[in-house]
């Protein structure tokens, strides 16, 4: 199930790399939003709405986060990942009703192949928010 064809590999190989040569992250600029002035609030939806339905994802610029917590976030995603197996196993769950969970395979029943992706996802918001216990010591 992780072996596919040569020739299939190539041929996603070969439009990745076209579609790579081109490739700009959709970036959403929100310095200027103000919320009383609705039209640029709407454009802003519409620029998140139009990146998440055609990329699903982008880069959001001038939200007011310093950069150290940012760089902090990362080291803690990081130092996360760095840990024996074990430690990471005890967040191991595939249930999107948990708050924080370890996960791989996402796609292991929808995907012809699988493909091996070790992510932490935390789901901060909703329906109920995230209790900050809840996160891995290496992320707090």
């Amino acid at each position: 199930m992780f072996i596919r064809p040569l020739d299939e590999l190539a041929e996603d190989l070969d439009h990745t790399a076209h579609e790579n040569s081109s490739f700009e992250v959709p970036v959403i600029d929100i310095k200027s939003l103000d919320l009383n002035d609705q039209q640029r609030h709407k454009e802003v939806i519409d620029e998140v709405r139009r990146a998440s339905g055609t990329w699903g994802f982008f880069r959001l610029v001038n939200h007011g986060i310093p950069s150290t917590v940012m760089n902090e976030i990362i080291k803690g995603i990081i130092r996360f990942h760095e840990q024996d197996t074990e430690a990471k196993k005890q967040l191991y769950s595939s249930d999107p009703r948990i708050g924080c969970m370890f996960l791989t395979n996402f796609d292991l029943y929808v995907s012809k192949y699988a493909n091996w992706r070790d992510s932490l996802t935390c789901n901060l918001l909703s329906p109920d928010p995230l209790n900050p216990k809840e996160l891995p010591d290496t992320c707090r």
